[in-house]
């Protein structure tokens, strides 16, 4: 594991510092993202979770009851998101 140290600064605000070399393409910080939104050009085409493309030739996409503005590709999908939904619908 890399000795990595998390830093906060005013004139570069927050980064990390190591005093090792790092190879190029190593992966050294793995988050998962807080928020994610689909740009406005894929709503009607990705599904609102997970995002992966609607195959409109094999199933039908579900369209949220509350707002009928976000699509899933599936019930699961639906009810994954469904708690993130309602708070950012508030």
């Amino acid at each position: 594991m890399l000795g990595v140290e998390v830093f906060e600064s005013e004139e570069k605000g927050r980064g990390l510092l190591t005093r090792e070399r790092i190879e190029q393409g190593k992966t050294i910080l793995k988050q998962s993202p807080l928020v994610s939104v689909l740009k406005d050009r894929f709503v009607e085409t990705r599904c609102g979770s997970c995002f992966s493309e609607f195959d409109l030739e094999r199933r039908k996409k579900k369209k949220c009851s509350g707002c009928s503005l976000v699509y899933y590709c599936s019930v699961n999908c639906q009810v994954i998101h469904s708690l993130i939904h309602q708070l950012i619908r508030i």
